[in-house]
């Protein structure tokens, strides 16, 4: 299984889940903001009490493997 990276395989399950109120203009972006790769990476399985099934697999295999932020592939 390749390596989960927040660019790649986080952050579009976030904007499709967490939108409008983890990204801009949202009503808890000021807190939480998803966008923002820091946030995500300190908040790491907390991510899993709203994802469920597929989703939540990713973040947990993305956390058990370094909470990667983007590939070093160019």
């Amino acid at each position: 299984m390749p390596v989960q990276t927040y660019q790649a395989d986080i952050l579009p399950i976030l904007a499709s889940q967490c939108r409008p109120c983890h990204f801009s203009g949202g009503k808890v972006y000021g807190r939480y903001p998803f966008d923002d790769y820091e946030t995500v990476a300190s908040l790491g399985l907390k991510l899993n009490t709203r994802l469920k099934g597929k989703d939540a697999d990713v973040v947990k295999q993305w956390v058990k493997t370094g909470k990667v932020e983007k590939s070093a592939q160019p």
